[in-house]
């Protein structure tokens, strides 16, 4: 998503917080011996890196255990399900975002990572949560003794709208699904494309892509850009779109990120009379 989050930091002037659901320290480490624990403190930093190029100052990493499945399930199982969703949702009554954009919890070829889908699972599940007053509700004490360590008198927060990004190797499926942004567009603040924004903050992952990302940094200017024009060596389609997931107030699925913050909420659906007398003669 590093492309969309460029646009937003440095040209809608968006402030943006990152959630990771696990440390990655059952990966392989193609860069160095590390292993395990020290593997996960080590791509912590190459997050926080990452992040930090993009002006992103606010990370965090729930305690989810990195899984090596293809079933979303396992990961759930795994992560400690109800202990990170709390985690979660305190962070977004924390942070209080009006967007959340996350992995699509669904299963393609491309994107069979069952800790994906996972992240993708809890965030749709916080959406629904965060801004119900009775969900954890020791999150949101009245005022208390300053000294007191259990009640954190956070607020009920409840975002406006949530947004995936697929990894499928055929993106092109999901076309009108949401909206979709040039990765090419030239940024007006920082007279580069988007994606070149992207990519530079993207080479502090070395134990994941040392031998691309060292490959990269010999390259010209324009044999990245040659490379970026090629979709089959690319990092990110080209557009990069969004999957519309739910939205608070009525929106549209193609209508911009920021669009429709504010308005009229949506409804429940009415059961219609007929399905009521319907449902009155089967009991």
């Amino acid at each position: 998503m590093t492309p969309y989050l460029a646009r937003a930091i440095y040209d809608l002037h968006k402030r943006v917080a990152v959630v990771y659901g696990t440390h990655g320290d059952s990966g392989a480490n193609n860069y160095g011996r590390e292993h395990a624990a020290a593997l996960g403190d080590i791509r912590e930093m190459e997050a926080r890196e990452s992040c930090a190029r993009m002006g992103i100052k606010n990370v965090w990493f729930l305690e989810g255990k990195d899984t090596a499945s293809q079933n979303v399930l396992n990961s759930l199982a795994n992560w400690g399900h109800g202990a990170n969703l709390e985690k979660l949702v305190e962070l977004i009554r924390l942070t209080r975002p009006d967007v959340i954009i996350t992995s699509l919890p669904g299963v393609f070829i491309g994107e069979n990572h069952g800790d994906h889908q996972a992240a993708g699972v809890l965030s749709t599940e916080a959406f629904d949560l965060a801004g119900n007053p009775v969900v954890f509700p020791s999150q949101l004490a009245g005022a208390s003794a300053r000294r007191e360590i259990y009640l954190e008198n956070l607020q009920a927060w409840q975002v406006k709208k949530i947004y995936y990004f697929p990894d499928a190797n055929d993106e092109k499926q999901f076309a009108s699904m949401g909206p979709a942004y040039s990765i090419k567009e030239v940024s007006p603040s920082q007279k580069k494309p988007y994606w070149r924004i992207a990519l530079d903050a993207a080479t502090t992952h070395l134990t994941q892509y040392p031998a691309d990302i060292e490959r990269i940094q010999k390259m010209s200017d324009a044999e990245v850009e040659k490379m970026m024009s090629n979709p089959d060596a690319a990092w990110w389609t080209e557009p990069e779109t969004l999957v519309f997931g739910k939205s608070y107030y009525v929106s549209k699925a193609t209508d911009d990120v920021f669009a429709n913050l504010e308005g009229e909420p949506n409804r429940c659906v009415e059961v219609s009379a007929k399905c009521n007398d319907h449902r009155r003669r089967r009991q």
